[in-house]
């Protein structure tokens, strides 16, 4: 990503972190997001408000249900990670 995106993802992060929910859709594998940053202070940032206290769910085909069922049961802002793993 280029530095003007982390910024702006990181801007957005901390604008919605506690107070709102956020879904993040995602073809790449949770573990390599660090790679995807150039900056290594954003990239930690990012990351630490988008896997702390996330749901993650990695799905097959078209689960969308179980999206939905975690969804609903939330009470709370939080951060749901879906990883959709294509073969």
């Amino acid at each position: 990503m280029h530095h003007e995106s982390n910024i702006s993802l990181l801007e957005i992060l901390e604008d919605r972190y506690g107070d709102k929910s956020t879904v993040i859709a995602s073809q790449i594998p949770p573990e390599n997001w660090y790679d995807l940053f150039r900056n290594s202070t954003i990239a930690d940032a990012c990351l630490d408000r988008i896997i702390h206290n996330a749901h993650k769910l990695n799905m097959e085909g078209g689960l969308l249900y179980h999206f939905e069922q975690v969804y609903k049961r939330s009470n709370s802002p939080e951060i749901i990670l879906v990883h959709r793993n294509i073969s």
